[in-house]
């Protein structure tokens, strides 16, 4: 009788690794690589969630703000949802009006909103309307803002200009002012941080414009309210869109209209 040829070394191993894969585990009958890194990522996301439903209830601004920073970095790409639910109920949003777009668009960042609980949450989505189809778009994307409310806004050369604003603990005790600039793009929906260490200081409830020449923008005035005093300013701003770079052109000190 011709001799059965042995099974090659390994064979029956590989078969079971093959189907451990395709179930996701591994030979052994544990899990595989890629569930591990599922289920830490799982439970890093509920950890996060625990940290920020602590920090609001024991009012910490700092800790939120950076509790919302590394979940923000969870986002690597722009998505957009189309025909979206209108935007929900807030105040202190900005709502620019982009006129150069075909068709025309309106885009909503941001504000705040108290709930039925007399908890405050502010906002860090981006909306896109289109005032012809009467519809929102959803656009959530890398290295966005933080949230805020009470900002500047103003469309300009294919973007949308931001700067400043504040951010609200829940329960109203404490703000964080923003000094910050960033810019949309309106063709690719990306987020980008411009320089803003030397501009205007940090402020909520300021004005910009679009100066007539459409090389640069101007910004007036505003509050910063720390919870135990407020400053208000009269200071008047320019920033060279080219360059990137802030000018103070007048205010600070009167001579200019009076701080609001």
């Amino acid at each position: 009788a011709r001799r059965r040829r042995p099974a090659a070394m390994g064979s029956g191993r590989d078969k079971r690794k093959k189907a451990a894969k395709r179930s996701g585990g591994d030979a052994s009958g544990g899990t595989s690589g890629s569930s591990k890194t599922d289920r830490k990522t799982d439970k890093n996301a509920a950890k996060l969630e625990r940290r920020m439903d602590r920090a609001g209830k024991e009012d910490d601004i700092d800790a939120l703000l950076a509790n919302i920073k590394l979940l923000d970095a969870k986002t690597t790409a722009v998505h957009i949802t189309e025909n979206a639910p209108k935007p929900s109920a807030r105040c202190n949003c900005s709502f620019t009006a982009t006129l150069a777009q075909k068709p025309a668009e309106i885009v909503m960042y941001g504000g705040e909103v108290v709930d039925s609980g007399g908890k405050t949450r502010v906002f860090s989505d981006l909306y896109r309307y289109d005032v012809e189809k009467n519809r929102f778009a959803r656009v959530v994307a890398p290295n966005a803002p933080p949230p805020r409310s009470a900002h500047q806004a103003v469309a300009h050369g294919g973007y949308v200009y931001v700067h400043g604003g504040e951010f609200t603990s829940p329960n109203q005790e404490k703000f964080y002012h923003y000094r910050d600039l960033w810019r949309f793009e309106l063709e690719t929906n990306a987020w980008e941080s411009l320089p803003s260490k030397t501009g205007p200081s940090a402020r909520s409830g300021h004005r910009m414009i679009v100066h007539p020449n459409g090389k640069s923008l101007l910004m007036f005035g505003g509050f910063y309210d720390t919870g135990n005093e407020i400053r208000y300013y009269n200071d008047v701003w320019e920033l060279a869109l080219e360059s990137k770079t802030w000018h103070l052109r007048c205010g600070g000190g009167g001579g200019g209209a009076a701080a609001r």
